[in-house]
């Protein structure tokens, strides 16, 4: 009796920190919230779960929103020798009808991504 409750335990215990580890590993964090003159559209950039081990990539999310619309999304990975990511990793120059979004980080070229509205 006593060994079904103690297998029965840690059962319940892989159970619990499996579903921890895959809920954690897709938390988006919120980087940079950049409104557009117009006062209408927004980009967010996330990070999204942990960096890979060690010092590798950071997956990062990229939004443009209207409201509470998303409008369109880029996902990409980040090179920053394991670095935590922050808002000086990202340049928002709005145009007229898109915003230019420049990436930079330490192991990587700078990358432009052009989010339309």
């Amino acid at each position: 009796m006593m060994k079904k409750k103690v297998m029965l335990l840690v059962a319940l215990l892989l159970v619990v920190a499996t579903l921890t580890a895959l809920g954690c590993s897709k938390k988006k964090t919120q980087v940079v919230y950049n409104t557009a003159p117009d006062g209408e559209h927004v980009v967010a950039i996330y990070t999204v779960g942990d960096a890979d081990f060690p010092y590798g990539a950071t997956h990062c999310e990229m939004d443009m929103l209207k409201g509470k619309s998303t409008l369109n999304t880029v996902t990409f990975d980040l090179k920053n020798d394991g670095k935590a990511v922050d808002a000086g990793n990202f340049t928002v120059i709005w145009q007229n009808g898109y915003a230019e979004v420049t990436v930079s980080a330490e192991e990587q070229d700078d990358d432009t991504y052009i989010l339309y509205y």
